[in-house]
């Protein structure tokens, strides 16, 4: 067995289609913070599902899809 070694650029494994604010900021490379003031003011960042009245997620496809987008700005 070899050691995997991560990069600046490496994403965290997700295993479900959706992602929670911390993994979905890990995923991005930005802080809770950020991902936080990116989904309230960003219009071109993805919607958040409500799954309680507490509770959000992500649908990683569309985080994907806006990273790409941005990437190729």
């Amino acid at each position: 067995m070899t050691a995997q070694t991560a990069t600046a650029k490496s994403r965290p494994v997700v295993q479900s289609d959706l992602v929670t604010r911390k993994v979905g900021a890990e995923y991005l490379g930005v802080s809770e913070t950020t991902f936080w003031r990116l989904a309230e003011f960003d219009p071109t960042f993805p919607p958040k599902i409500r799954l309680s009245p507490r509770r959000v997620a992500w649908r990683l496809k569309n985080l994907e899809s806006w990273l790409s987008s941005r990437e190729g700005a």
